[in-house]
């Protein structure tokens, strides 16, 4: 998740310079186009002479434990998200290559 917050603002940004007209990056744009139009204050990218003026979120990787409760185990038992569901179901397949190691490292498969 922490690799994504980040990535994709590099794609998207790769993606608005070679669509827009004037090459503009992803934070000039919305700042041009939008924040500045609507007299709103919203950053995408900060300047390094604005950063000294904002604090950075805190990045930090979601424990097992909490994943487990709150994504994986939902999955599992039909309530959750369907995506994670058919995730875990084709990880736990045994004729999925890609996923061998990972099933006879975990033991038997039901």
């Amino acid at each position: 998740r922490t690799y994504h917050s980040v990535s994709r603002g590099w794609l998207v940004s790769a993606i608005v310079r070679r669509v827009d007209p004037r090459g503009r990056t992803l934070g000039q744009f919305i700042r041009q186009d939008i924040s500045d139009v609507l007299c709103i204050s919203y950053f995408c990218g900060i300047s390094a002479a604005e950063q000294v003026n904002f604090a950075f979120a805190d990045l930090t990787q979601i424990s097992v434990p909490y994943t487990f409760a709150f994504e994986a185990l939902p999955a599992l038992l039909g309530v959750g998200c369907p995506i994670v569901s058919t995730a875990i179901k084709r990880i736990m397949q045994k004729n999925n290559p890609a996923a061998r190691l990972v099933c006879d490292w975990m033991g038997k498969i039901p």
